[in-house]
């Protein structure tokens, strides 16, 4: 077993508290589960599923289509990011 999460980095938008709150309620379920997770930074993310740290929204979905060889992009919108996310893991292992 394995979790991979993103880094969060802080910008001001209306949801940060609740991005946070949440991430922290995820990251303690992992602990006492005793899951381990691995962190990564949007840039590392973008440089491993599109080939650059600054890859736009579009490169990213276009590399995890790429390497999951699929036909449609995964729907909703941020099954994109999780799934990048998760392949950054995996490359990584």
């Amino acid at each position: 077993n394995l979790a991979v999460v993103e880094k969060f980095f802080f910008y001001r938008s209306s949801n940060t508290i609740s991005v946070v709150q949440a991430r922290g309620v995820v990251i303690m379920t992992l602990a006492r589960l005793k899951i381990p997770i691995m962190e990564f930074p949007p840039m590392q993310i973008k440089l491993a599923i599109a080939g650059s740290g600054r890859a736009e929204k579009d490169d990213v979905l276009n590399g995890v289509m790429r390497e999951l060889n699929l036909i449609n992009p995964p729907r909703p919108d941020d099954a994109a990011d999780a799934l990048a996310i998760a392949l950054t893991g995996w490359f990584q292992q």
